[in-house]
């Protein structure tokens, strides 16, 4: 058996890699390439949007197939491959070799619209009146030092704006406040887009900038752009562009590459961009890392001499005037949490998660002297814990008097798992949810559907404006439908797309998302997304109360690794 098909046999490679490769190999007619196309798909449509040659170790195969791979993607390999026309170094064949990097041509088309993009915003300066810029900026952020409005004089200075920053650091209220002065700068009526990559993120988003504008409201990316079942790509283009002059996207780590390609491709010339999102947070589902690529290239703490001086003048804040490159004018990172406290509880332990510090991470889960969190050995019996779990919620829900007030209970507290199959995993927990539910009499262990019941979406429904990952509850009232967060209506549970029990959810579908009080279980567990990047995302979603379920060594194994996504965006924009 060859190395692929072995791999296939093993669970590495999927359908989809295998199949992408026999077609490739017939249709160049080079069966050597075998290994080659498997790995290659299998890599740049898991998380990365290229393959690098000389870290093949990032593949979890690679150490006991080092030889094969090696030797599949070794220089002559590769220029015997390119012979047949599939490889090529120009934008001319299904595969594009750039430096060390192996694309499929469409990641690397929609690399550089973004990074076209970028550049071109960072050296296109915006003109205005300064000292009306300067008054604006007082008005709405007061006087004196303030990072915070040292980012929106960044924001009107250059069409394209990177605003970075933990929970509670100010993202919304800057943008916020930032939209109220460049109205104020502008002789016309502005058309603004707030948008965010999940329904539940433009949830919350619209919430946080009502005190700007009551009627701006955030929608998905998806549905701005007109992306929907039928069609993968956006309505509008450089010909035919949105009707926008200020697009506001939060969220931003979410965002992938080609989504990301298709936003910036759709905007009218003189449209202004501005991303807002936590740099430290898992990147998104899809391959790409768009803001951390960004925010690794600009170097967020520097930036040119003249804009640290600009910033100096206009908005009364001191900052490092040593960056040589336009980029990082673009690119400013809020550090300062006006919901946490660095040196306590949840705060502490979300910088532990960021600087990888196990030592101090375990120190203040086992003696936090806030009390806001709780460190529970995974080693013992926890069983108890989550029937009484379940149970306190489901009493909680369904206390409540209406389907909102009951949204409202539920969104209290959550379970989070960085995995759905396995010990710890989503789909056991929620299994075991039902059955503790079923044996206090809670429901009845035959119907489908039961009161305060817990669902979350698992696939995009065009029609009824439901995407995957939106949460809500079953409601027994006047009949039994499904209500969720940011809908005005119910839907029938039997129109209901795809959809789970949704006690306990992955770390990725929490993002967008907090909770009161977060409950994550942190099993040993083998995966490329076991990073501290996910610790740190699942600590940040709760707000006042957080429940570590782990062991010190599961722990010390999360913090000491490192998210890695391959891309040549942050190289192509330094």
């Amino acid at each position: 058996m060859n190395t692929a098909d072995r791999l296939y046999e093993e669970g590495y490679l999927r359908d989809i890699d295998i199949q992408f490769s026999k077609q490739m190999c017939a249709v160049f007619g080079y069966d050597d390439a075998y290994l080659f196309f498997a790995v290659l798909f299998y890599a740049v449509s898991s998380a990365h949007t290229c393959l690098k040659t000389d870290r093949l170790d990032i593949l979890p195969f690679y150490a006991e197939n080092k030889d094969e791979l090696e030797t599949a993607f070794s220089a002559e390999n590769i220029q015997k491959i390119a012979l047949t026309g599939a490889v090529s170094d120009r934008d001319n064949a299904p595969v594009i070799f750039s430096g060390s990097r192996l694309y499929l041509a469409s990641f690397y088309r929609s690399e550089r619209i973004v990074g076209d993009f970028i550049r071109r915003n960072c050296e296109t300066p915006v003109q205005h009146d300064l000292t009306r810029l300067k008054d604006l900026l007082e008005k709405e952020f007061g006087e004196g030092e303030n990072m915070q409005k040292a980012a929106a004089l960044c924001a009107c200075l250059s069409p394209f704006c990177v605003i970075t920053g933990g929970p509670g650091t100010g993202k919304t209220t800057t943008v916020r406040k930032l939209l109220n002065v460049l109205k104020g700068l502008s002789e016309k009526p502005l058309n603004i887009a707030v948008t965010a990559p999940t329904g539940k993120a433009a949830f919350r988003l619209t919430e946080s900038l009502a005190e700007a504008d009551a009627g701006l409201k955030a929608i998905t990316l998806h549905r701005l752009l007109g992306i929907s079942g039928s069609r993968d790509r956006s309505r509008f283009s450089p010909e035919h562009p949105l009707a926008y002059d200020i697009v506001v996207v939060d969220e931003a780590s979410m965002v992938d590459l080609r989504m990301m390609s298709e936003l910036v491709s759709s905007l009218s010339p003189d449209a202004r961009l501005i991303l807002l999102g936590d740099k430290d947070q898992l990147s998104s589902v899809m391959p790409g890392s768009v803001l951390g690529d960004i925010c690794t290239a600009s170097d967020t703490e520097n930036f040119t001499q003249e804009r640290a001086q600009l910033i100096k003048d206009y908005a009364e804040t001191s900052v490092a005037g040593t960056s040589a490159t336009a980029v990082s004018d673009i690119t400013v990172a809020l550090s300062v949490s006006r919901r946490f406290d660095d040196t306590l509880g949840i705060g502490r332990l979300a910088k532990a998660c960021r600087d990888g510090d196990f030592e101090s991470a375990m120190d203040v889960m086992l003696s936090d002297s806030s009390k806001q969190i709780e460190f529970l050995n995974a080693d013992t019996d926890m069983k108890g814990f989550f029937r009484d779990y379940f149970i306190d919620f489901h009493r909680r829900v369904t206390a409540a008097e209406t389907p909102q007030h009951m949204l409202s209970a539920a969104a209290q507290s959550v379970i989070l798992c960085p995995n759905v199959k396995g010990k710890g995993g989503t789909e056991s927990l929620n299994t075991a949810a039902l059955s503790a539910l079923a044996r206090e009499g809670m429901r009845n262990s035959t119907e489908k559907y039961f009161h305060g019941q817990p669902v979350m979406i698992t696939e995009n429904d065009y029609n009824l404006n439901l995407f995957n990952g939106e949460t809500g509850l079953i409601v027994r009232q006047d009949g039994i439908r499904a209500y969720f967060q940011n809908r005005d209506k119910p839907v029938a549970v039997m129109r209901m797309p795809v959809w789970s029990n949704v006690y306990a959810m992955t770390v990725h579908k929490s993002q967008g998302s907090e909770f009161e009080h977060v409950i994550l279980v942190l099993p040993e567990w083998e995966s490329p997304i076991a990073t501290r990047e996910l610790f740190y995302t699942a600590v940040t979603r709760a707000k006042n109360r957080l429940t570590v379920i782990s062991t010190p060594d599961a722990v010390k194994m999360y913090l000491s690794r490192r998210s890695e996504r391959f891309s040549g965006l942050s190289d192509y924009l330094k």
